[in-house]
């Protein structure tokens, strides 16, 4: 149970504590629909990027089913036993009580990336229930008045071994918010009318806007990636490059999704296409199913933007999966030790 619970402890803020192959029901009725708009109005205007998850449609698939039933049994001493613990200490169940999450990136995307990020979400929840674990788990925080909104901080080690700060806070009755701490403060300050949120963005509001995803999101194009890339047997001009989107979906047993990255160079775009399709074609070195796959894959240009869009059936990654566990189990098997001939003793 622990991977579960640790992914949805991340998405639900639990994140403090402990924190899709398979088939599934065809699910994406807009972050409009879903409440995301709420969101998005907590999340700063200089966000160099936007992740949206419509978490009440991604429940719906059968992988989130499938990983409860199949999840190991709980260590001891975890703080969870299993799924219905969870929800009963937490009196959270992200099943009925997950609606969205929004995740707004600040700072630098790219090689000198200074990128951090804060996580909103909109879902019930009983705060009581969750700092009574904090204390139970013995979790150092400290609590701090922002604006009227308490700020829960706490220092995690991060895998370097050195600490960093992490914050959440209970914005109101529904919405809940954790990141760094100067991070939660700005959604604190949207909450209360203080500033602007990234619907103020003339650059990134029309495309989010458009999110119609499992998961969607929109990148600005790092300022270090705008340049000429000479790639050998290749040169890709990406100095006009803006931003990079997509959505991600499932429909009729089949993933689906687009990523599209906008780029008003129809020159460079075509060079980028024609590298990209050339990395598609080594993929038979690693066997049918990944040129199965692949196959599905189409990349094109246009004056102003590439597209990336694929329609994999999720039976072709089934079969994908079960191959791949054959090569691992393969592997993992001794090379079976030669039998030794006895030898005959010569008689008198």
């Amino acid at each position: 149970m622990k991977k579960v619970l640790t992914a949805i402890s991340m998405s639900i803020l639990v994140l403090t504590l402990f924190l899709f192959p398979g088939c599934g029901k065809e699910g994406a009725s807009g972050a409009a629909a879903a409440g995301g708009i709420k969101l998005f109005s907590l999340l700063p205007d200089n966000s160099a990027g936007v992740v949206y998850i419509n978490f009440q449609d991604l429940v719906k698939m059968e992988f989130f089913d499938k990983m409860i039933k199949e999840e190991k049994p709980a260590k001891p001493g975890a703080t969870f036993k299993d799924y219905q613990d969870f929800v009963a200490k937490t009196g959270i169940d992200p099943r009925k009580d997950v609606y969205a999450l929004a995740i707004a990136i600040l700072g630098n995307i790219g090689p000198a990336n200074t990128a951090d990020g804060v996580l909103v979400a909109h879902l019930n929840y009983n705060k009581d229930k969750i700092l009574a674990i904090l204390k139970e788990q013995k979790v150092g925080y400290t609590e701090e008045a922002y604006k009227g909104i308490p700020v829960y901080k706490f220092k995690e080690v991060k895998q370097d071994g050195t600490e960093e700060e992490i914050a959440f806070a209970f914005i109101n009755e529904s919405i809940a918010a954790g990141g760094k701490p100067d991070g939660v403060k700005k959604v604190i300050d949207l909450s209360k009318g203080e500033g602007q949120s990234i619907m103020a963005n003339a650059k990134m509001k029309p495309y989010i806007e458009k999110f119609n995803g499992l998961v969607s999101f929109v990148f600005d194009f790092p300022a270090d990636a705008k340049k000429v890339h000479d790639l050998g047997m290749a040169k890709v001009d990406l100095t006009k490059a803006e931003v990079i989107l997509g959505d991600f979906n499932y429909k009729d047993n089949a993933y689906i999704g687009e990523i599209n990255l906008v780029c008003p160079n129809q020159e460079g775009n075509n060079q980028l296409v024609a590298t990209l399709n050339g990395f598609k074609g080594m993929a038979g070195l690693a066997g049918q199913e990944a040129m199965d796959v692949v196959n599905k894959i189409n990349i094109s240009a246009s004056a102003e933007k590439v597209t990336l869009s694929f329609n994999i059936p999720s039976e072709l990654l089934d079969r994908v999966k079960k191959k791949l566990e054959e090569k691992v189990k393969m592997t993992a098997e001794p090379a079976p030790t030669p039998t030794e001939t006895p030898t005959e003793t010569p008689t008198e």
